[in-house]
């Protein structure tokens, strides 16, 4: 005998089906509806196992509305498989996941939005969550691959509030890009808008889990550390990677409306960015070595500084102990400025000043 709490799930679910003979044989359709449904073992138990498997990697939690389509031609002498296809929405913003291909435990609450399974496919539309203080939105897509792994992409990925004293979602970031992240020691407040992210189970012949991103990020008042100290920083950080569990590599471009290096405010800061993370160390390039490193053409980091402008190039390799290098040139810089805003000065001194170092 079903329990009260079991007898009141079942008065919230309703089925129709329908058994029609055809030429070919019996066609079976079957429509489940459910209303402010549990996400719990017995839901698990009853779905269809590849549903099984997408329920394991996110490890849903709360209650839902779904409906349930299946579709069997039974053919004689002959093994057919029934079509499934289920549409689900979570109920009053109750539902909660927490991956398991993650590092580190990570959950997101207060889940909204609309997912639809078909075809050994998981599509995610118009999908907000919540950490903390720390808001999502995202579009998605799961799906089982050939080799026997599966492949989770987000698009459209935006976060607001992200800091670096959120230590949690650093940690649940893969290991290497962890590692490439703290060598930059950034402080501060981000905005993460318009990105992406692909994650791909293992198999036999890749057994850990390998990701890609491509992200855009907006910094307001941030510090990085690259060789030299960068802080104050203000405007956008495009970067692009991938980490197949050992190696991680990060490749992009700094636009960057003002940053401050050793209280000299630079602005219309921009060029190329590139950095690698190994077992063995990191190296991190800006300039003209990020650029080739991305087939590109060879360019400088670039800005503006009292007047006038300032192009360098800067590399640095940590393999136990750091090694830096800097090249830049100045010229045109307005020397009037840089007296009063560097030293304070204001006695009248005029002229340009034009330098390198290296």
């Amino acid at each position: 005998k079903p329990s009260s709490a079991a007898s009141d799930v079942y008065k919230r679910q309703q089925l129709v089906g329908e058994l029609r003979r055809q030429p070919e044989g019996h066609r079976l359709q079957l429509t489940v509806t459910g209303s402010d449904i549990p996400l719990d073992d017995e839901l698990f138990q009853s779905v269809p196992p590849k549903v099984q498997t997408v329920w394991r990697q996110l490890q849903p939690h709360g209650r839902i509305n779904f409906v349930a389509e299946v579709d069997h031609l039974k053919v004689p002498r002959r093994t057919t498989a029934p079509t499934v296809r289920i549409t689900a929405q979570p109920q009053r913003r109750s539902v909660s996941i927490e991956p398991s291909f993650l590092p580190y435990p990570y959950r997101l609450d207060q889940i909204e939005g609309n997912f639809a399974y078909a075809d050994h496919q998981l599509t995610m539309t118009n999908v907000r969550a919540r950490h903390g203080r720390i808001d999502f939105a995202t579009q998605g897509q799961w799906q089982e691959l050939a080799d026997g792994g599966w492949q989770l992409n987000f698009t459209n990925f935006n976060a607001d509030h992200l800091s670096t004293h959120n230590r949690d979602l650093l940690m649940a970031l893969p290991l290497r890009l962890q590692k490439a992240i703290n060598d930059l020691s950034p402080n501060g407040t981000f905005r993460l808008y318009d990105s992406a992210f692909e994650f791909r189970g293992p198999t036999g012949r890749l057994p850990r889990i390998a990701s890609k991103w491509d992200l855009n990020l907006d910094c307001h008042q941030t510090d990085l550390y690259v060789g030299v100290p960068l802080e104050d920083m203000s405007g956008t950080i495009k970067l692009a990677g991938s980490s197949d569990g050992q190696q991680t590599s990060l490749s992009g471009e700094l636009d960057l409306d003002s940053v401050v290096w050793n209280q000299v405010q630079l602005t219309s800061v921009q060029g190329p960015i590139w950095i690698n993370q190994t077992e063995a160390g990191s190296l991190c390039l800006l300039g003209r070595g990020a650029s080739t490193k991305q087939q590109q053409t060879p360019r400088d980091i670039s800005a503006e500084v009292y007047g006038g402008t300032l192009a360098g190039n800067i590399q640095v390799r940590n393999m136990g102990l750091p090694q830096f290098q800097l090249s830049a040139t100045v010229a045109g810089a307005d020397v009037t400025r840089l007296a009063n805003e560097r030293f304070g000065q204001r006695d009248p001194m005029t002229g340009t000043l034009n330098g390198w170092i290296n």
